[in-house]
């Protein structure tokens, strides 16, 4: 998933179980929570959507109807309101006409200088703007709480089981997963539009996602 977990190192040395066996909580991220997820998609979704983009995205992999199911539930309905804000940055210039604005469009006529700005963002890409949700997350959910133990603590810490109802199962629930595969999708999705795509294509925009 690479969502910036802030372990050590990335989750590799947190020990847990899952389906009662002996993992890490990097693997957990990485492909057993996806994997539960994948095999508890909806049959529903075995079939095609009305949308002949994303059919013909599709290359016929089992992982097919998940792809299906974040689509038309995630980007389609619960965060279709959301999905323009995903791949917008806010303003790092003191002189932009944005400067007072939380978010800017992600148009060529917007760019500008800006001398105090983290260097690995800038208005129209900004993986630190976008990975800071992702750090309460870690706090929130994905780091449990039975790893939580002092850093200097030399007692033995049991490795905690978290195919359970409370942590997966809350995941799960909350679909943690899909909307992080969404966000990653679209914001890599826009970014090669901006870099690739025409004018006419893109409506203008220098940064635009595929519209389902």
């Amino acid at each position: 998933m690479g969502i910036q977990v802030p372990l050590k190192p990335g989750g590799n040395d947190d020990k847990v179980h899952f389906h009662r066996r002996i993992t890490n909580l990097h693997s957990v991220w990485d492909s057993r929570l996806l994997s539960n997820a994948i095999l508890d998609t909806n049959s529903n979704y075995s079939h095609p959507l009305p949308s002949r983009k994303v059919e013909d995205a599709l290359k016929g992999a089992i992982y097919d109807p998940y792809i299906r199911s974040i689509v038309w539930e995630g980007l389609s309905q619960a965060w279709k309101d959301q999905v323009d804000e995903w791949y917008t940055c806010p303003s790092t210039s003191l002189t932009s006409s944005f400067a007072n604005s939380d978010q800017v469009p992600l148009d060529r006529n917007t760019m500008t200088t800006e001398t105090n700005v983290r260097r690995w963002d800038d208005d129209f890409v900004c993986p630190y703007h976008w990975a800071k949700p992702n750090s309460r997350l870690n706090c929130a959910i994905t780091f449990p709480k039975e790893l939580d133990w002092p850093a200097n603590s030399t007692d033995p810490h049991p490795a905690p089981e978290l195919d359970t109802s409370v942590y997966a199962g809350k995941i799960r629930k909350l679909r943690v997963m899909e909307r992080l595969l969404a966000q990653g999708g679209i914001r890599t999705a826009a970014i090669l539009n901006g870099l690739f795509a025409t004018d006419d294509a893109q409506g203008g925009a220098f940064l635009s996602h595929p519209l389902f």
